[in-house]
Parts: structure tokens; sequence; C-alpha cells
């Protein structure tokens, strides 16, 4: 093996190995919640040697690219590329976590340190299975998340988009009725064993979102209604952000293989049924807010005719096949 390439190498799996040792689990209980005295230190030390690493890698298949072997799927300036693209993200990402670091707050500098380490090494763990190809390695089977943990968080955030979004804007009348029952969802989650998975920052919103619910109902000073459909509108637009942000690049490949199973088994497989099979219907609650005629027949909350479903589930396959 090239002596630089196997340096390289070495370089990259270490700081994926660091990583792993970097990742916080937080309970809900912030009353159990501290960090590590050196975990500042330890990210900090990461950041650094991550991003001379990522240089590193750059320079190497920019100046004196390593032979490809057969197997290699990426040229030496798309690899080059991609770390100078992925040191240029954690450059800035670090200049946030010395923000929260400042600042003091133990949840800022816990969610801080939740973006910047999972974005070094996301994006160190294609590089370093890229570099054993050219070694001739095979390839490791390395994952920064747990696919089913990750499903279910959706899942969870699905459900509460459906239950917002399924009987259309509310009126003065029934806005107050509609925020009592997503507080309720709210609460089941945050008791849920899922929620200390969930990405820091996304538990911060979502607890702050149910603070001001929780204000606005019992504020007899409120402007009734006014102030509730702003405050829906706001819970909405939140999980409608959730929903698009929780297409990421570890649940893509689940999702391509699930929405074309639906579709052959629907549409593929023999004559299609004249309503959509309810265990189909069920699976594709998950694909909320990726279309918005699927969106339509998803809130009326059972199965629809079949053949409705078909061009927005193609549409979605495409959308899929571009990520």
């Amino acid at each position: 093996m090239n002596s630089s390439l196997e340096t390289l190498l070495q370089e990259v799996s270490k700081q994926v190995d660091r990583g792993a040792k970097l990742k916080i689990i937080v309970p809900e209980d912030t009353g159990m919640f501290k960090l590590d005295k050196d975990l500042v230190h330890n990210t900090k030390q990461m950041i650094d040697e991550t991003t001379k690493v990522l240089l590193d890698v750059t320079d190497t298949f920019e100046q004196s690219p390593p032979a490809a072997g057969a197997s290699t799927t990426l040229s030496p300036q798309e690899v080059a590329d991609l770390a100078f693209v992925c040191r240029s993200e954690l450059k800035e990402l670090a200049k946030e976590f010395d923000a929260a670091v400042t600042d003091g707050s133990l949840w800022k500098i816990a969610a801080a340190n939740d973006q910047v380490v999972s974005r070094a090494v996301r994006a160190l763990i294609p590089i370093e299975s890229t570099l054993r190809e050219y070694a001739g390695l095979t390839s490791l089977h390395r994952q920064w998340f747990d696919l089913d943990d990750a499903l279910e968080i959706r899942q969870q955030f699905a459900n509460i988009w459906i239950e917002l979004r399924k009987d259309g804007e509310p009126t003065a009348d029934s806005v107050d009725e509609l925020l009592t029952r997503i507080t309720r969802m709210i609460a089941v989650l945050r008791r849920d064993p899922i929620y200390p998975y969930l990405r820091i920052d996304d538990r911060l919103e979502i607890r702050a979102i149910q603070k001001r619910i929780f204000a606005y109902l019992e504020d007899t000073s409120a402007t009734p209604g006014v102030e509730g459909i702003r405050l829906f509108q706001d819970a909405g637009g939140f999980f409608d952000l959730l929903m698009h942000s929780h297409r990421r690049e570890e649940l893509v490949e689940n999702d391509r293989f699930l929405i074309d199973s639906i579709f052959r088994d629907v549409f593929e497989y023999g004559e299609a049924p004249e309503i959509m099979p309810e265990d189909s219907f069920d699976d594709l609650r998950s694909f909320v807010a990726m279309d918005p005629e699927l969106d339509v027949l998803l809130l009326k909350g059972e199965p629809s005719a079949a053949e409705l479903f078909r061009e927005p589930l193609k549409r979605i396959r495409e959308q899929l096949k571009k990520h």
C-alpha cells in the first residue's frame, strides 16, 4: 500500500473511532445532565485533527493521487472535492461550537457538539471507504446512526405533522382544542424511550414550542383565536422543517427500497387493487411533506382508491433517485 495513503487511512479511521466516543445521549431529566469535564477539549482536538486530515486528503488527491483500483467509485478529483467541501462545513460548525462554549450553556454546548461531531464522522465515513478502495481493501461496515431509531423518530414527527394538518387551518373556535392535542402528543413523545436519541437542537425547539402553547392556553388575557392561530402556524412550520430535515442521507436508501416495494406490490405485480392496501397506506405515512397530492390522500386517515396514489408515488421515487 502507498505509504501516504496508509497514513491518511489510519488517521481518518482514528477520527471516526474518536467521534463515536464523543456522541452525547442526553436524558430528558435535566437534573441528570452534565458534560464530561474533558468533552470540550476532546471535541476541539477532534475538530483540529479532522480539519487537518481533510486538508491532507485534498492535497494528496490533487497533487499526487494514488492509482485507482478496479473497485474505486470516485475519481481523485472527486475525492479531493469531497474532502474540501466537508472541511469547509466543519470549519463553520467549529465556529458555532466555540460560540456555545463561550456562552457557557450546557444545552447549547451539547447541541453544538452533537452537530459538529455528527458532521465530522458522516464526512469521514465515505472518505474512509474510498481510501480503502484505493488501497485495495474491503470496505468496513460503519454507520453513525441506528436505522431503527432514525425511522422511529421520523414516524413520531410524522404523527404530529398529520395531527397538525389533517383538519386544515383551524378557526378561532377550534384552535385551542387542537393546540391542547398537540401538547399531549409532545408530552407522550418526551416520555418515549426514543426521545433521548433526538437531535438536541430539535429537542430544544420542541420544548420551546410546548412551553409557548402552555403559556398561551393559561393566559386569560390572550386574544381569543388570533394568537392561537399564529402559534399553530409556527408549530406547523417547525414540523414542516423537521419532516424535510429528517430526509437525511441515512434514511434515503431505506426510503428508496420502501417506496419501490410499495409501488411494485401495488401496481406492478398483477392487477392493481381497487383500494390501497392498509399496510401500504400505513407505511406511506413516513412520506408526509414530500408530495402535496400524497399529503391530501394521507390526511384522509384511511386508504383511498389505489390508482390515486400512482402518480404521487412516481414523483417520490424520482425525488429519491436524485438525492
